[in-house]
């Protein structure tokens, strides 16, 4: 796998939409070999969004929440990115690039420590325990499900949960 890969799935949606007008972004996909984009699929929190044939579409900026923007395209990999309320007011939207699978070329993703034991186990006295041992893995599933759209893209994914 390439650096290009990395920097193209992570760095660029923080560079990625231009606003429109007060209400609305428009955005662009393209992909990272020059070519159109076949079948493709825009969704913003499950809805669908209508995307024309240049790959152009447009985001509502109707909600100060944040919201998941997936994207999909035949023989790319998928782009989820987490749109949050500074995204929204400052503008921070253009062009989506996505990349082309290919033979060899493997998406991996390395998270950070979830601090499982130390954060949620035996937190500090002021904070909610949100993990009991009798209930362990339904609570670790709990904790974790928001971050599976994210870690579910790649081809091999590092998850450090700090259990013991």
């Amino acid at each position: 796998m390439t650096t290009r890969l990395l920097l193209m799935l992570f760095l660029l949606p923080n560079a990625a939409l231009a606003q429109v007008s007060g209400d609305d972004f428009a955005a662009r996909l393209v992909s990272d070999t020059g070519r159109s984009l076949e079948s493709v699929s825009v969704t913003l929190d499950g809805v669908d969004l209508a995307v024309n044939a240049d790959g152009r579409f447009r985001l509502p900026r109707d909600s100060d929440r944040p919201r998941r923007l997936r994207v999909m395209a035949d023989g790319h990999y998928a782009f989820v990115h987490t749109i949050g309320a500074s995204d929204l007011r400052d503008g921070l939207f253009g062009t989506i690039t996505l990349v082309e699978k290919k033979p060899g070329r493997r998406l991996l993703l390395f998270t950070g420590d979830a601090m499982l034991t130390r954060r949620f186990f035996e937190p500090p006295a002021d904070e909610l325990t949100l993990v009991q041992a009798d209930t362990l893995e339904s609570d670790v599933r709990r904790l974790l499900d928001p971050v599976r759209p994210y870690i579910g893209l790649a081809d091999y994914a590092s998850v450090n949960v700090e259990t013991v």
